[in-house]
């Protein structure tokens, strides 16, 4: 069964996807689920995790951040970290008052940049009770896009960034660039793994656009430091799953930072880069690990 919902975060409304299966009993044990960077509900792998998840027993919410997808909120391509932890925390808020979902029984998975918003919401959020990151990155976002642009393109990058904030303080609607690229226009991404994958998954999305506010980019510089608290999530189960060729996070790391938390843990990782968990055959392989840990630990 599945049914279009809405809520609100901030005074605007979020649109999600309700999934369950039909003469199960309640209440039951759910999971919302989150996209990465950009992305919305209908893109993979979420509709393929959603149904696993379904057919385990769980419901499951799925849903747009604010100024995505079919979600309300101006300026649209906003995308800034400590918002998008307030729609995930209106997620849960929502999820938990469904009469056939049991409050004491709610975890998180997000995928990319909603791994950070996981570790975080179940490092200090006591109602996420397991949680799954999928292709988490550790390393400091800006260090990592610095050392990939160089120098003096990353203090050009930040001029334009400063700029636009200035702009926007003084009223002006301030400006957004392509989220990917492959023909060497700017870009968030622009990186040939990262177009294809948004070129085919946004091709069925009408509500997608590639495109983010130059403020985003500059916020989430600033903030990006959840995997900071990632030990504070223990004693609650969590797994990792991580991508040998990940684009945009060290292996190395990962697996230094795993082997240094307590509790319940696991680390997956999958012989492709970034996006390459969102398509067979670690696109099953992903979705059979995170099903099993909730199905352990909820």
């Amino acid at each position: 069964m599945r049914e279009n919902v809405a809520f609100k975060s901030k005074g605007e409304m979020l649109e999600g996807t309700k999934s369950w299966q039909e003469h199960m009993g309640a209440p039951r044990p759910a999971v919302v689920v989150a996209h990465g960077f950009s992305g919305t509900k209908e893109m993979r792998p979420l509709p393929a995790l959603a149904e696993s998840l379904v057919q385990a027993g769980f419901v499951v919410l799925t849903f747009d951040f604010r100024f995505l997808g079919a979600s309300g909120g101006e300026p649209r391509g906003r995308i800034v970290l400590h918002e998008q932890l307030e729609d995930f925390a209106a997620a849960i808020d929502w999820l938990g008052q469904q009469p056939d979902v049991d409050p004491d029984r709610i975890g998180i998975w997000g995928t990319s940049f909603a791994s950070q918003l996981v570790m975080t919401l179940g490092a200090f959020d006591p109602r996420a009770k397991v949680v799954v990151a999928q292709v988490p990155t550790f390393n400091n976002l800006a260090k990592a896009t610095k050392a990939r642009m160089g120098e003096a393109a990353w203090r050009d990058w930040l001029a334009l960034m400063v700029q636009d904030a200035a702009a926007r303080r003084a009223g002006a609607a301030g400006r957004t660039i392509k989220v990917v690229a492959n023909d060497g226009s700017d870009a968030f991404l622009p990186l040939k793994e990262a177009y294809d994958f948004a070129m085919e998954a946004g091709a069925t999305v009408p509500a997608w656009r590639n495109e983010v506010t130059l403020d985003s980019l500059l916020l989430n510089q600033m903030e990006r430091a959840s995997f900071a608290h990632v030990d504070l999530i223990a004693p609650k189960p969590l797994l990792l799953q991580a991508a040998r060729q990940d684009f945009s996070a060290s292996l190395s790391q990962t697996e230094t930072i795993f082997a240094a938390l307590d509790g319940p843990k696991k680390l997956d990782v999958f012989d492709c880069g970034h996006f390459g968990v969102y398509y067979p055959p670690y696109l099953e392989q992903a979705i059979a690990s995170s099903v099993a840990w909730f199905r352990e630990h909820l």
